[in-house]
């Protein structure tokens, strides 16, 4: 893998910055490029910027101080097996690494271009400054971290050197004595004086060490071309394993196209549509329940509608009805008001006819009709009458001379002190007293009042009833103390939210599992295949050895030396073959990092999905407490697991009810207005009778 480019767009300090190292060079000259610069210039900075590429932005990043968590982007340009490819790491729980046109990247992408590498281990190896150098030097003195266990296993076969030193400066004291003659140091000294001897007379000759040296050359080159073709046949395999990771998506692909193959006549989707199914499916659940909602009320209303009588008589006008102008409806509602109003009048006039006539109020107009022989009776009575008229203006000129007498006899009564006869104007107050009575509007909008409170009446019947399981009064509704649309409405949506996301989260559940059940099948093959132990066996086999060692040295004997043999042995095995199959190690360590990823995954999932779940329940003990202090407040009929849309529909009912009875309120209101007018009139009527001496 090369850094071809880096780019900065928001990261520390830097605000789009980019470091351009080029193409790599095609006549084998060398690839080194040096960043310099004056402390505190930024290449730290840069540095960290490269690692967070490549391993993912750290959860605390120290370099959101300019720019935000949520802001943070790193770019660069990476050449790898011989092609290049433009990477994109964003701060994100999730698909934080993306490819130049922002489709999400796997992290394996890079994993698999850093052999299996974390980020320690690639600071360690490729990151090196004074701190680390000075670290990594201590960890090798100490046997510590992987590079310096390492080094320490493949040298010597001990991993813990630095905690034996004094031990072994201990047993060197007790290994050779100054000037003592039976220690074991002198012994060694003979037995290695005899093997000296031994040793020249199998010493090898010339011609023989000729033809081993050349046996071991061609066993080299031998060696060589195996490796090679290791690391050939490696490359297949993992073009391979690519391949067949492929497969299934190969499989879908054909599939979809043969699907689009026969969908070419559709016409194309709008853009727009894409862009809104995130959007609907969000809304999807609300909308259910909406449509659940709307469901029941359409169910109300046919019912409402089959119980509805049919009026024969509206019927028989349908045609007339449909030709009337449509324009008439728009002004209907304002011109209802006047209409009325003209109606009560009308209503007055007829009522005062009929009482002229000496009908009963309510009399059908066919009855009023007069017979013949009635109206040959008025037509000869008004013939008469012109003869009558002239004798009534005599009579009124009379009438007109009398009152004139009349005044002045008044006004000569006045002059003698004498008080003028009152009859006229007791007479006159009660014709005024009367006719206020006889009022025929307000006897109508009485009338009006009535009707529209017994309408009233019959819709809160009606609404009563079809708001069971309740059975008390309209009345009783004002004292419940009911959820307002506001916290409705917040449930509601903090529902569908918990639902869409348990939704979500359940899907994601089975997605992760088999995952990880994937992850867990590779990792054993990658066990499998490579036939070596993996970290967590390695260290068990170093704890073994360690403890048989310690057994050892607190009782030193010939059981306790052939344990700890027989443990070292096996981690020397071990170590062996681990470092003999390096890339088979690799893999076994991305494997494993792999599962570990998916198991986290789906244990972050897991937490998630128990949020959602936690949240979802508290919004239904929100709900059940809001309906449980309902029923305390009156509503004792409700049932105490009603769920929320129930509640809604329950709620929005008892708001009609109450609005209908507001609206009887003010019905009432008017009528007993109505009545104390005409018990005012009734009054004045029964005064003025009797100052005109009437009972």
């Amino acid at each position: 893998m090369r850094l071809r480019r880096l780019r900065l767009p928001r990261y520390g300090l830097f605000t789009d910055r980019e470091i351009d190292f080029g193409p790599a060079p095609d006549d084998g000259a060398p690839d080194l490029h040096v960043v310099y610069g004056p402390n505190e210039a930024g290449k730290s900075t840069v540095l960290a910027g490269f690692l967070d590429l490549l391993f993912a932005i750290e959860q605390r990043s120290g370099y959101g101080f300019l720019h935000g968590y949520d802001a943070m982007r790193v770019e660069a340009d990476l050449e790898i097996g011989g092609a290049a490819r433009r990477f994109v790491r964003t701060k994100r729980r999730e698909g934080s690494l993306r490819d130049g046109d922002g489709r999400p990247v796997a992290e394996g992408a890079l994993a698999a271009a850093l052999g299996g590498m974390d980020r320690a281990a690639y600071r360690a190896m490729f990151s090196l400054d004074d701190e680390t150098l000075e670290a990594g030097g201590e960890q090798i003195l100490q046997s510590e971290g992987d590079l310096g266990r390492l080094l320490f296993e493949t040298g010597a076969g001990l991993a813990e050197l630095g905690r034996t030193l004094k031990r072994l400066r201990e047993d060197a004291e007790g290994f050779h004595k100054g000037r003592a003659r039976n220690t074991e140091l002198r012994a060694l000294r003979t037995r290695l004086d005899a093997l000296a001897e031994e040793k020249n007379g199998i010493d090898t000759a010339a011609g023989a060490y000729a033809r081993l040296a050349d046996e071991r050359g061609r066993a080299r080159a031998a060696y060589d071309e195996a490796a090679a073709e290791t690391a050939r046949q490696e490359r297949l395999r993992a073009d391979a394993e690519r391949r067949l990771r492929g497969l299934p998506l190969l499989a879908d692909v054909r599939r979809r196209r043969e699907e689009l193959a026969g969908l070419d006549s559709l016409p194309e989707v709008p853009q727009i549509w894409f862009e809104s199914i995130d959007r609907l499916v969000a809304e999807s659940p609300r909308l259910a329940a909406r449509i659940e909602i709307l469901g029941q009320t359409k169910r109300r209303l046919e019912g409402k509608f089959e119980a509805a009588a049919v009026d024969d008589a509206v019927l028989a006008l349908e045609d007339r009805i449909d030709r009337l102008d449509d324009a008439r409806y728009a002004t209907a509602e304002d011109d209802l008001p006047r209409r009325r109003a003209e109606l009560d009048a009308l209503d007055g006039e007829v009522a005062a006819v009929l009482r002229r006539l000496e009908r009963p109020p309510g009399a059908d107009p066919a009855s009023l009709t007069i017979p013949a022989a009635v109206a040959g009776t008025l037509h000869e009575l008004v013939e008469r009458r012109s003869g009558i008229a002239a004798r009534l203006k005599s009579a009124a000129d009379e009438l007109e001379a009398a009152v004139a007498e009349a005044e002045a006899a008044s006004e000569a009564l006045e002059a003698a002190g004498a008080r003028p006869e009152e009859g006229g104007a007791a007479f006159d107050r009660l014709a005024e007293a009367l006719a206020a009575a006889q009022d025929g509007p307000r006897r109508g909008r009485l009338e009006a009042h009535m009707q529209r409170r017994r309408r009233r009446e019959a819709e809160l019947d009606e609404r009563l009833a079809q708001l069971r399981p309740w059975s008390g009064g309209a009345r009783d509704l004002a004292r419940v103390e009911a959820p307002g649309p506001g916290a409705l409405a917040a449930w509601r949506e903090r529902l569908d939210a918990a639902e869409r996301e348990t939704a979500r989260l359940e899907d994601g559940a089975a997605e992760l599992a088999a995952e990880r059940e994937r992850q867990a099948r590779l990792a054993q093959a990658r066990k499998a295949e490579a036939g070596i132990a993996d970290d967590d066996e390695a260290a068990q086999l170093r704890a073994a050895r360690d403890e048989a060692w310690a057994r050892h040295r607190a009782a030193p004997d010939s059981a306790s030396a052939d344990a700890f043999e027989e443990r070292m042995d096996a981690y020397d095995a071990a170590a062996d073959s681990r470092l003999a199959q390096a890339a088979g190690l690799a893999g076994m360590r991305r494997a494993g990092e792999a599962l570990r990823e998916a198991e986290a995954g789906a244990a972050r999932n897991a937490a998630e999905l128990a949020a959602a779940r936690q949240r979802r329940q508290e919004v239904l003990d929100e709900v059940a407490a809001a309906v449980a202090a309902t029923i305390r407040s009156g509503a004792a009929d409700l049932p105490p697991d009603m769920a929320l849309p129930a509640l809604s529909d329950w709620i929005d009912r008892r708001a009609g009810i109450l609005a209908t009875l507001e609206e009887a309120a003010v019905e009432d209101a008017e009528i007993e207005a109505a009545r104390a007018e005409e018990e005012r009139a009734r009054a004045a009527l029964a005064a003025a009778l009797e100052a005109a001496g009437a009972a």
